[in-house]
């Protein structure tokens, strides 16, 4: 069986689009678990409707908004099935995802599988990327990957359950960048990860029952994320291996964290970016993302203000 966990904030105008996605899948042996995370709005009357037509549905009740880590704790604690996948509220499930994402652990080394997603803006697709595996890898292999490329999130994955089991750790107070300290110590702990070449998530951009606001405190919960993950790697006698990696991780930390915050001049944070500029990361995050990155390193709050502009504009 598989345990969707969808944490929920504020969002009763998407959680009956969120729900059909679930029921029409064409794999039906799962059970939904949604956590209301303090919502305010109509979404727990929402969910105690549906929860009454389906018994495969179990509703957890934070009684204050603890954020959207506090609840996919919950419901991971909560959890019966063999495998877990995470479904963000205003995101959708294509129809096959849960049996094309369940398929490839028929190797029974494979302990993560990650499906391919579009980005919808404005209700037209603006982007789609499917991983270009056609076979598993190790989790080493695939961690290079996505310190490269920003594909760190925990949506659009099946993990086996047994990944869960020893407890993960957390950053306390961050709100942003804990999708890439959890996939990271998830990875850790898999054997191979598995791929499919179909498109399994609609992740629905510009929608705000999830997001987290602009702000200078955003800018920094990633960075301290990413600073989290490098001592992971030194915890595990692994820093040397994922060296250059690592590098690239930070500066594309600092791309994402620019978009929606600043890190003042004089911060360690940023400082902490500056160790991070080495020719090789520069060349293994591509040329358009390097140049963001230096432009907005080296320029002033003006610069980086028509870079957020623009990359709202056209992404």
């Amino acid at each position: 069986m598989i345990s969707i966990i969808v944490p929920v904030y504020n969002a009763g105008q998407y959680i009956e689009r969120c729900y059909r996605s679930i029921c029409n899948q064409t794999y039906k042996d799962y059970e939904i678990i949604f956590v209301n995370d303090g919502s305010t709005d109509n979404s727990l009357d929402l969910l105690q409707t549906f929860e009454q037509q389906d018994a495969r549905l179990k509703i957890i009740n934070h009684p204050t908004n603890q954020g959207i880590t506090a609840a996919r704790q919950t419901g991971i604690k909560n959890v019966t099935g063999e495998y877990v996948t995470f479904l963000d509220v205003d995101d959708t499930f294509t129809p096959q995802a849960l049996q094309q994402m369940l398929d490839p652990f028929i190797n029974p080394e494979v302990d993560i599988v990650v499906g391919g997603y579009v980005i919808i803006k404005n209700g037209r697709q603006i982007y789609q990327e499917i991983l270009p595996f056609s076979n598993e890898v190790t989790s080493h292999v695939y961690l290079k990957y996505i310190y490269t490329h920003p594909r760190w999130e925990l949506w659009g994955k099946l993990y086996r359950k047994k990944l869960f089991n020893t407890p993960l750790h957390f950053v306390a107070g961050i709100m942003a960048g804990e999708d890439l300290l959890l996939n990271t110590q998830l990875q850790l702990r898999a054997r191979k990860v598995g791929f499919t070449s179909t498109i399994c998530y609609h992740y629905y951009k510009g929608h705000t029952s999830l997001t987290v606001t602009c702000s200078d405190k955003y800018a920094v919960d990633v960075i301290k994320a990413t600073m989290a993950v490098r001592d992971i790697f030194v915890e595990n006698s692994l820093e040397k291996k994922f060296k250059d990696e690592l590098d690239a991780l930070f500066l594309l930390a600092y791309s994402t964290s620019v978009r929606r915050g600043s890190l003042k001049r004089n911060s360690v944070y940023r400082k902490e970016i500056g160790i991070h500029f080495t020719k090789k990361a520069l060349q293994l995050i591509g040329v358009q993302k390097a140049t963001y990155v230096v432009i907005a390193y080296l320029g002033g709050k003006n610069i980086r203000k028509v870079l957020q502009k623009l990359v709202n504009k056209y992404y």
